[in-house]
């Protein structure tokens, strides 16, 4: 038996955003394609860019409740891990560059559940 059901903003998130299950590993390239792979980024397209907070939701969860607006600028730092997509890579199969850095996020937040990120340091889409 399949479930149709379409998953929400927040698990959307989730999948895109969070990982909590590789916290201490190495976040090198071949990490950064098998995880957009793996949390189904390069579906018919390869997504261009897309970051990793290495927290636990309920890290992120907390991020939420810190605020009475929908965006919150967290000053808290956070591991982060940007796949960026590189050109010429003719993918699927898609192949990525991994960016680490420590940084500042900021979320929107809808009901108190994230569904969005922005990276602080330069406020691209992530």
């Amino acid at each position: 038996m399949c479930s149709c059901e379409k998953e929400n903003d927040y698990e959307k998130f989730l999948r895109q955003h969070v990982d909590e299950e590789h916290r201490n590993r190495n976040y090198d390239d071949t990490y950064c394609t098998q995880m957009m792979e793996s949390r189904k980024m390069t579906t018919g397209n390869c997504k261009f860019t897309n970051s990793f907070i290495h927290a636990n939701k309920n890290e992120v969860l907390a991020v939420c409740s810190k605020s009475k607006t929908d965006i919150r600028i967290i000053k808290d730092q956070f591991k982060v891990t940007t796949c960026k997509y590189q050109k010429g890579t003719g993918g699927p199969p898609c192949k990525y560059k991994a960016d680490n850095s420590i940084s500042c996020i900021n979320i929107t937040c809808c009901d108190n559940m994230p569904v969005h990120l922005y990276l602080r340091s330069n406020y691209d889409e992530a």
